[in-house]
């Protein structure tokens, strides 16, 4: 029998192809010098092939919280909060990619990637700085998020780690 995905799990899949397709696109532009559209078109469509092809990737992630909630495994708790974890950097990364391609067509992911990674860590090197006042509220979000997410992760974990030994 067929297991139902949750909406987190459809929502987890459909926002995974929103955030390769960006980059895979700008990778089709600069590589093939196809058109805009034509790039868009064959980014999503292979995203959605590929994703299709490991769909029941998206089911396992469901029992895999279930297994977090009983914390009997570790070791997927931690791939979990770093899978969130890259994927808020991500997802950061491409709403400045898509910001800054207004301004300057030529922009690289991989700058905004590391911008973003350097941001949720509050690192801020400095090097790069956000463009418009839409950016500079993105990255003060990003940085709230950053400087919170990760004790939060960990103390939803050890809190029920402790509770899974207490018995």
């Amino acid at each position: 029998m067929a297991k139902k995905i949750s909406r987190f799990g459809e929502f987890l899949f459909l926002f995974t192809i929103f955030l390769c397709a960006v980059p895979l696109s700008d990778l089709l532009l600069g590589l093939f010098q196809i058109s805009s559209f034509t790039a868009a078109l064959v980014s999503v469509s292979g995203i959605v092939v590929f994703s299709a092809f490991f769909y029941h990737k998206v089911l396992m992630i469901d029992r895999v919280f279930i297994a977090i909630l009983s914390i009997r495994c570790l070791k997927e708790y931690i791939y979990i909060v770093s899978f969130m974890y890259g994927m808020l950097i991500t997802a950061f990364a491409t709403a400045y990619y898509c910001i800054d391609r207004v301004y300057q067509p030529a922009s690289s992911y991989i700058k905004w990637f590391y911008f973003s990674a350097i941001t949720m860590t509050t690192v801020g090197y400095g090097d790069i700085t956000p463009i418009n006042g839409l950016m500079q509220v993105l990255v003060s979000l990003e940085s709230f998020i950053g400087y919170i997410s990760l004790p939060i992760f960990f103390t939803i974990g050890l809190s029920l780690l402790m509770k899974d030994t207490c018995r």
